[in-house]
């Protein structure tokens, strides 16, 4: 969901179609409702990167819910993170 979304909002952005814009606000608060309360996207790191990427589509950026569910992701991501940067063992 969080790729589809990239797509329609650089799509929307480059060639200015504003019939995709309404798709791109669905689709953005589809992917928040997908979040969990520890601010992750099933606790997979690929997910959450991917959506916080979404969640930065000019435009959406500024949408209050839509920061608040970036930043908790970051959170998790930063939560998660290893000391030597990396997140796996």
């Amino acid at each position: 969901m969080a790729m589809t979304l990239m797509a329609a909002g650089c799509v929307s952005q480059k060639y200015s179609h504003q019939t995709v814009l309404p798709l791109v606000d669905r689709v953005v608060r589809l992917l928040a409702i997908k979040q969990l309360a520890d601010g992750s996207f099933n606790q997979n790191i690929i997910s959450t990167a991917l959506a916080i990427q979404a969640f930065q589509i000019q435009g959406l950026s500024s949408i209050p819910e839509i920061v608040t569910s970036r930043q908790m992701a970051e959170t998790w991501l930063h939560n998660i993170q290893k000391e030597d940067g990396s997140f796996y063992s």
